[in-house]
């Protein structure tokens, strides 16, 4: 066995209606990580190095166990008919993730088969979208074989003959054996204090609507996440979610500047998370705009404050949200909506390109990432990067779409 961040394989259905649920993936040590779990229609092939088509579909922190499996429960089912495959890339940031050596000869080709399902081989990886060398994943997934595409009168197979209470299948294989414990990373300097100071453009003018709860009655069920709904009080309608960017950040500047997009109807954004390079308190703020930054990374006008805060608890090359924005941010379908993120410390993105400046970055469905620029301060554009790395979101539920 060895370890990686990751492994990007594909899975081949041999039954009807096959539906991957989850993923299981052993560690090299104990500890909470960043995991995330991206997905695609078909081979990986020629595709390993593309974000085009590939879809987030988890994005947590779970706590890892020394050489025993942990379950990654998918935010969907991933369907594959009889025949067809679909990739996936399993990823943690720890690069602890355990994983079977393979010598290339055999890349793509079938690993193991359960008579429902065949796991190809496929790539270790040092980060999303990064592939280091040959490899077959380990060490389980949990599917269930439905009867077809739509979710009607689901058929669960038991993974136990005996059992009269049907249950997911789940496909483990051999624990890997024990190793020495990890050389614990040696600790990094105390951060010295970048320059610039944020002084603040405007204070935030929108506030927050009140709904009666008869509207509220009136408007849930339609099968749109309106500005007065909430998961809470509407769920039909509503999701919240967060979406983690797949990309390991390797650059550090003061702050982002981007744009995001809605691809699907009710968002709106509420917080933003953050990596820093030290754990250390900091200050940070958040400011947005209608439409795209290019044009405007100079000008504060039409910039707004939406979030101001003192001594937040950062963490070294790990996800700390900054909390709730003052007001949600809307997002109309279709639309783009420009944001800096800053802190006096710095936070970590991953380097970006002048050739696809603008462009979309990654997405999950839901909301696209386009390519931006890192920021020395507010409104000094330093170069080009992509945002990383996660952002809390209400939007209209997938079932109502």
């Amino acid at each position: 066995y060895s370890r990686s961040s990751g492994q990007m394989f594909s899975i081949e259905a041999k039954a009807d209606g096959v539906r991957i649920q989850s993923f299981d993936v052993f560690a090299a040590k104990d500890g909470t990580d960043s995991c995330t779990v991206l997905t695609r229609p078909g081979d990986w092939k020629g595709h390993e190095y593309n974000v085009a088509r590939w879809e987030t579909i988890y994005a947590g922190t779970p706590d890892l166990i020394y050489l025993k499996p942990v379950s990654l429960r998918l935010d969907r089912d991933v369907y594959i008919p009889r025949g067809s495959r679909a990739s996936f890339q399993v990823l943690c940031s720890s690069k602890n993730v355990m994983y079977l050596w393979s010598d290339g000869k055999t890349e793509g080709g079938p690993y193991i088969d359960d008579g429902s399902v065949v796991l190809h081989e496929g790539m270790s990886m040092k980060g999303a979208f990064k592939p280091k060398n040959w490899g077959k994943f380990a060490t389980g997934l949990t599917y269930v074989k439905t009867a077809s595409e739509d979710g009607e009168a689901p058929e669960t197979v038991s993974s136990n003959p005996e059992n009269p209470t049907p249950s997911p299948t789940t496909k483990s294989l051999t624990p890997p054996p024990t190793t020495k414990s990890p050389t614990p990373l040696p600790t990094t300097e105390k951060p010295t204090p970048f320059p610039t100071t944020m002084s603040p453009i405007k204070s935030p003018t929108i506030k927050p609507t009140m709904v009666s709860p008869t509207k509220l009655a009136a408007q849930c069920g339609d099968f749109v996440c309106h500005a007065d709904e909430e998961p809470g009080t509407c769920p039909s309608d509503c999701v919240r979610k967060i979406f983690y960017t797949p990309e390991r950040p390797d650059s550090k500047s003061a702050g982002q500047m981007f744009a995001l997009e809605a691809s699907t109807d009710g968002v709106r954004i509420q917080s933003f998370h953050v990596v820093s390079k030290y754990d250390a308190k900091d200050d940070c703020m958040v400011m947005t705009r209608e439409g795209d930054w290019k044009g405007h990374e100079y000008d504060s006008e039409g910039w707004e404050i939406v979030y101001a805060k003192k001594d937040i608890q950062l963490r070294k090359m790990y996800p700390v949200s900054l909390g709730n924005f003052d007001r949600e941010v809307p997002i109309p379908l279709g639309s783009r909506q420009s944001f800096q993120v800053l802190c006096t410390y710095g936070i970590m993105y991953v380097w970006g390109d002048k050739k696809t400046e603008g462009e979309p970055y990654v997405t999950n469905g839901s909301v696209v990432i386009h390519e931006g620029m890192a920021m020395k301060g507010p409104f000094q554009p330093n170069g080009w990067g992509k945002f990383t790395t996660g952002i809390t979101y209400i939007s209209t539920a997938p079932e109502a779409i």
